[in-house]
């Protein structure tokens, strides 16, 4: 209204100081570096960020170095070592009679020797002669003065028709080329039990 003077004085406002705000230096844990097995960080300085590992420098762990390959000649040496082994474990001490020849051979080395002689009559389709071959090689393990023998009556028949053999397994005990006892059919048993006696006699009678 005129005449009336109001003072509309402003209120005194703070002057207010504006700084740049900045996190104080810290590390800041990104993720885990798997390599090392320690945490990767950023190192903040207030200006720039730092990479570096947990200790404020990256160093990377030496890798054990691979051993060097064994040479060729060790292998084949290790290799042939391991065969030889094998083969002197699975060599067989039965003796396989594959000729007319072969049989006189025998019988006559045996003869000198005085040596007891066994021999196992098979035939390769003949299940139950062919079943009775690991009794054998068992038998001959057990008794190394024995001469074990295996004929196949099909590779040689001459020798089978001359010991007069009609039926498999036969098992024929000789001395000094004679034959003394005879058994026939799959009893392992029986043939153990013939067997030991036979030896026993035999012993008995050279010494």
């Amino acid at each position: 209204a005129p005449g009336i003077q109001k003072d509309f004085t402003s209120p005194t406002i703070p002057q207010v100081h504006i700084q740049k705000w900045a996190p104080p230096p810290a590390f800041l844990v990104l993720q885990s570096d798997q390599r090392r097995h320690q945490p990767l960080c950023l190192n903040y300085n207030g200006n720039s960020l730092d990479a570096s590992g947990a200790g404020g420098t990256e160093r990377r762990r030496r890798r054990p170095g691979k051993a060097p390959a064994p040479a060729l000649s060790q292998i084949s040496s290790g290799q042939a070592r391991m065969e030889g082994q094998y083969d002197q474990q699975n060599k067989s001490r039965v003796v396989k009679v594959d000729s007319p020849e072969s049989w006189e051979t025998c019988l006559t080395q045996a003869a000198a020797q005085g040596c007891p002689v066994v021999v196992h009559f098979t035939a390769a389709w003949c299940m139950p002669s062919v079943a009775m071959n690991p009794f054998v090689e068992e038998l001959a393990s057990a008794n190394p003065d024995v001469l074990f023998l295996t004929v196949d009556v099909d590779d040689v028949k001459e020798v089978a028709t001359r010991m007069e053999v009609k039926a498999m397994p036969t098992f024929l005990l000789l001395k000094d080329k004679t034959p003394v006892d005879k058994l026939v059919g799959a009893n392992p048993e029986e043939i153990r039990k013939r067997i030991d006696g036979f030896v026993q006699s035999f012993c008995t009678s050279v010494a």
